[in-house]
């Protein structure tokens, strides 16, 4: 889903949520850009708004990939490691992606509870997935906004050609592709269901409204690192 967005923009910082290693190469498949983990629980808070400021630097937009559900972490607290928790460790704003199969009305109160679970989330827009029709979608859209208040930006039709091969252990990962014409392919797909069916360009807003932090400037990288624990034997 994520690189739909990162591949209709040129010159795009993409970021993964968490330790990942199969989204990001994918994410530099589609960008041509390296992709970095924004992993809150492995890096405190200070190094982590270091590297999502040091690697937007010199970049068009900065797009991050949020991991599982938006709220899903570690135990149940607001603070779990989360996307949400991220979003509010950097202060950005949040697209919420949310699929649409077999549902109406009801996923007006999905997005509800999203939205009112933490009022301090910044979610700005919604984007529905799995969308049968543009019809479809316009239905939804009219029930999302009228009882949320938040605006739908788009949709991505249902379209077998977007999923991801898989295998019996697992997905394929970004080097596994080395058919350069299939690769070709998958962008101008992309770009083409962004620039039918998603406004790319009020996503650009979204973006345009953020700006890092400028207080990182003096994070100083390490030049030794020492390990205490090699050859210890763990309890």
């Amino acid at each position: 889903m994520s690189s739909i967005f990162m591949s209709s923009y040129e010159n795009t910082a993409p970021f993964k949520v968490g330790p990942d290693y199969i989204d990001p190469g994918y994410h530099k498949l589609f960008t041509g850009n390296e992709s970095h983990n924004l992993d809150i629980f492995m890096f405190d808070e200070r190094t982590v708004k270091h590297i999502f400021k040091v690697n937007s630097k010199g970049h068009n937009i900065a797009i991050v990939e949020g991991v599982i559900g938006l709220y899903d972490g570690i135990g149940h607290t607001k603070d779990n490691f989360s996307t949400a928790h991220l979003s509010g460790v950097l202060d950005i704003p949040i697209i919420l992606v949310v699929n649409t199969k077999g549902i109406s009305t009801g996923i007006a109160a999905e997005i509800l509870g999203f939205k009112m679970l933490d009022e301090n989330v910044k979610i700005k827009d919604i984007i529905l997935n799995n969308v049968s029709s543009e019809k479809s979608y316009i239905s939804l859209k009219e029930a999302i906004e009228k009882y949320t208040s938040i605006e739908c930006v788009g949709y991505v039709p249902r379209n077998e050609k977007l999923s991801v091969e898989s295998r019996h252990l697992g997905l394929k990962q970004a080097m596994e592709m080395k058919d350069s014409q299939k690769i070709t392919e998958k962008i101008n797909l992309f770009r083409e269901i962004a620039e039918k069916c998603i406004g790319i360009e009020r996503i650009r807003e979204i973006a345009g409204e953020f700006s890092p932090e400028d207080e990182m400037d003096s994070f100083k990288p390490i030049k030794e690192l020492k390990i205490d624990t090699v050859g210890k034997k763990l309890q």
